[in-house]
This record gives C-alpha cells, structure tokens and sequence, in this order.
C-alpha cells in the first residue's frame, strides 16, 4: 500500500463498506501527518554524505515523492536544508504521481534538463523503478529502502547498490 500516493493508501486501508469515507480519512491523515512525520522517519546511513559529494561536484539533485508536496518540501528541509536540492517535488494538484513519468519530466524542465539520458534515478521501490522506465531514464535500485532487492528485481531493477557511497562509484 506504501508508495502509490495517499489516495490509494486510503482506499486500500478501508474496508468495502466503508470506501465513501476515503476523503475524510485523507484529510485526517493529512493532519495527523503534519505534526508526526519526523518520528519515525531519519535519513540512511551515508546518504548526507553522498548528496554533499555529488553536491561539490556539481550535479543537480531532487526529490519526488509521492508523499504530499508541503509534507515532501517540510522534511526535505528538515532533513537535508534548504540549499542541497535543486529541486523537490511531492504530489502536486493537477500532476500525476509516480509511476507516472509527469514528476520526472516536470523536474527535468525545472532543473533545465531535456535530455533523459542526463538523468540517473535513484529510488527504493517498484513505483521508482517504473517512474524510471516510463520516463525513459538511468535507475539505480537501493537496497536501504522499504522494498526488498527481490522486489527491485521484479520491477526491472539492473542495479541494485547497498550503500550510498557506491553511488558516486557508477556516476
């Protein structure tokens, strides 16, 4: 149910009798959310590292998530500052969610890339691995995420790294 957006968490989680509530639950997770989402959430090992290093080499970097796009801005920020990423996008109204290519394309015109192959996707799920192919860019799996390396796989993963720093090896 992780990873394909909160509408669809929410329909997945209520029971067939209780579907016409999936609004409702969305607002409340919402706001729940807002005042909870930095107690379970931390960053990975090595992964602050790695986004200062391609930093000082001059790459650019963003996020998208499927999460909610104030909620995806707040803990980036939180997290990561203002100044490490370009660009970050979370679920937009009017811009479809990954697996959808849209994200990746709307951050490519931000950060004035035309060309997909100057794109390397680095992600922990199925969803990232179909966003990455539907957008005709690079995917890198990551074994740190909330999927398994079988799922990766699954999904059409042909790499799949351990650390983050093994990264910066294949750029």
């Amino acid at each position: 149910m992780i990873g394909k957006g909160l509408a669809v968490f929410a329909y997945k989680a209520l029971p067939e009798n209780a579907k016409h509530l999936q609004q409702q639950l969305i607002n409340e997770m919402k706001k729940r959310y807002l005042t909870t989402c930095f107690e379970e959430t931390t960053i990975y090992p090595g992964v602050l590292e790695f986004v200062d290093q391609c930093r000082q080499k001059g790459l650019k970097l963003a996020v998208v998530s499927n999460k909610e796009h104030t909620l995806t801005h707040k803990i980036v920020h939180h997290y990561f500052g203002p100044e490490r990423f370009q660009c970050v996008l979370g679920q937009k109204e009017g811009l479809k969610i990954k697996p959808d290519p849209a994200p990746v394309h709307w951050v490519m015109n931000e950060l004035g890339i035309s060309n997909p192959k100057d794109i390397l996707y680095i992600g922990d799920s199925d969803v990232d691995a179909q966003t990455a192919l539907n957008a005709g860019v690079d995917f890198v799996g990551v074994s740190w995420g909330f999927r398994s390396v079988e799922q990766l796989k699954a999904a059409g993963a042909q790499i799949i790294l351990h650390q983050a720093a093994e990264i910066l090896e294949i750029l």
